[in-house]
């Protein structure tokens, strides 16, 4: 199941994404039949993307004089 909320942490940044109604109703109902909240699955998927990228990303940056 989802973490509980961290009161001190605000969600006040929105992002829109376009995807087929078909997709995002298949994506609710799945969501919740699993008892899960779709925008709560978003976001962890995206803290866990940002932080298994943030290293690659430092590295790339420190390294990007050696690329052509």
């Amino acid at each position: 199941m989802e973490k509980p909320r961290n009161p001190n942490v605000e969600n006040n940044s929105y992002l829109q994404i376009r995807i087929s109604k078909t997709l995002r109703q298949e994506f609710l109902n799945i969501c919740r039949r699993e008892g899960y909240s779709g925008s709560g699955l978003i976001r962890k998927w995206m803290r866990e993307f940002v932080e298994s990228n943030s290293s690659t990303n430092s590295d790339e940056k420190e390294n990007s004089h050696l690329k052509k």
